[in-house]
């Protein structure tokens, strides 16, 4: 998702000045002044406050010693919520979305179809490693971002499956912590017909080659 873009760049520039997001980073002046004051940052932006919820997060989760005391003086929804915010504004609109994760869709809409072309050479269990921003993305592109950081561990999960009658199907999940749940999408829930699943997915899946052409690189 970091490979160079110049057309997502200039695109998430508009959303970065956006009202909604200027108005947002104007509303917590005050918070990011105190940030920036303890952590030595000059935050001005929400992405400052996922970068500090990110590594507070990892220390708590692997020494909390490394903490600060003024770290318990944040008011955690406001952090969790301007965090969950960032991350999804990453992917906020359909270009952002085709341009940061649609080449991923296009890959695993294509391992699909050759599964169900029963392609020899595509094995039927893929497992794919990523970061919270991958998994954020990648929730946020189907619609179903819950804007609240992915944790350790977190899995998203596709079940394609086949029924009696020859139709194929998607079962979706999302894995955090001890809960699995489902992602439902547009009203397409468990059982999700498959075409129905490309079609909703259609408007930001978009392949390497036309990609780099979009982007402009």
């Amino acid at each position: 998702m970091k490979k160079k873009c110049k057309r997502y760049n200039k695109e998430l520039e508009k959303v970065v000045a956006s009202d909604f997001f200027v108005n947002t980073n104007t509303e917590n002046a005050e918070l990011y002044e105190y940030l920036s004051n303890q952590t030595g940052w000059d935050v001005d932006d929400i992405s400052f406050v996922k970068d500090l919820q990110s590594i507070f997060y990892a220390d708590r989760e692997y020494n909390a010693s490394f903490v600060p005391a003024w770290a318990d003086t944040l008011d955690e929804d406001k952090i969790n919520y301007l965090a969950g915010l960032a991350f999804a504004r990453d992917t906020y609109n359909t270009k952002l979305k085709r341009l940061r994760i649609g080449p991923f869709f296009y890959f695993l809409l294509d391992h699909f179809d050759n599964v169900i072309n029963e392609d020899e050479d595509t094995p039927k269990f893929l497992m794919l490693s990523g970061h919270e921003s991958t998994v954020a993305a990648v929730l946020n592109g189907m619609d179903a971002f819950d804007y609240l950081t992915p944790e350790f561990a977190s899995v998203v999960i596709w079940e394609l499956k086949k029924s009696e009658n020859g139709t194929h199907y998607i079962n979706m999940f999302y894995k955090k912590e001890n809960s699995l749940n489902s992602i439902v999408i547009n009203n397409c829930y468990n059982d999700c017909q498959y075409e129905e699943f490309k079609a909703l997915l259609e408007e930001i899946t978009v392949s390497d080659s036309v990609w780099e052409d979009e982007c402009g690189s």
